[in-house]
């Protein structure tokens, strides 16, 4: 079973319309290209981050993962299972079924432990347990406690929190059925999330802006955008509107790393 939220990544940031586009975290995402591997023969190189490149290549035990430099270096040795990109000075890996991190040496720092996890961002990362997303520091001390079905990226201080969904599926006729938590555990259908509500948490997990958004993304030069009913405008770190909801569309452009 999956669950489904119209859901829009973009860089660090996240946001939810109202109908349904799977729910794809960046680990999974990045969990996929890594797959790749299974199928592709040879190596392959991904894009730079933080002066380094994931590569992989087929040894004795599959397909590994493993770092070069920005001349072509070896710097980390094919040895992972999955990789991820370097953020902060640290780079998410899998090690059989546990992710955990390591530096650009190829110490792991941070023992390989959780379900999931994605790339620091603003000096804190999520990671899974138990089915739950929460968030560590760079020592892997807990910060906020896995209580999310969900994760964002924490950006200037704050993070987007989806809340207040009503969950479901689509019957044979495209008819939402609405179900209970307990009935999501149960039923075989893809889950679909619908109607939530979008707010902003700081780095200890308060909530900073009450949920109350249609659709939210991350903060950028101290503002982000958010959308009520089909209106889009900018909200502060307050959540006062100090560009009002009035634009019925949003483009964002992707920036440089």
């Amino acid at each position: 079973m999956k669950v489904l939220i119209e859901s829009v990544r973009n860089g660090a940031t996240f946001g939810v319309a109202l109908f349904v586009v799977t729910m794809l975290s960046a680990a999974t995402s990045l969990a996929d290209e890594n797959k790749k591997a299974e199928t592709d023969s040879g190596s392959s190189i991904s894009d730079f981050s933080e002066g380094m490149a994931i590569t992989y290549s087929k040894g004795p035990k599959g397909y590994q993962f493993g770092y070069i430099d920005n001349v072509g270096k070896v710097i980390v040795s094919p040895q992972f299972d999955e990789a991820m990109e370097f953020a902060g000075g640290l780079a998410a890996v899998r090690v059989q079924d546990k992710w955990g991190y390591i530096d650009k040496t190829g110490k792991m720092v941070i023992q390989a432990q959780f379900e999931s996890a994605v790339p620091f961002s603003d000096g804190l990362a999520a990671v899974q347990v138990k089915g739950k997303w929460g968030y560590i520091d760079k020592e892997g001390k807990v910060i906020i406690e896995p209580r999310f079905d969900d994760y964002s990226f924490f950006t200037e201080g704050l993070a987007v929190v989806v809340s207040d969904c009503q969950y479901g599926y689509q019957d044979s006729n495209g008819r939402f059925v609405k179900v209970s938590p307990e009935q999501m555990k149960k039923t075989e259908n893809d889950i679909i999330a619908v109607d939530c509500k979008y707010g902003y948490m700081d780095k200890t997990g308060k909530m900073a802006i009450a949920a109350q958004f249609d659709q939210g993304f991350g903060f950028s030069d101290g503002l982000a955008a958010v959308q009520v009913k089909d209106k889009w405008g900018y909200i502060d770190k307050t959540g006062k509107f100090v560009i009002p909801a009035q634009f019925d569309e949003l483009n964002q452009m992707n920036k440089a790393d």
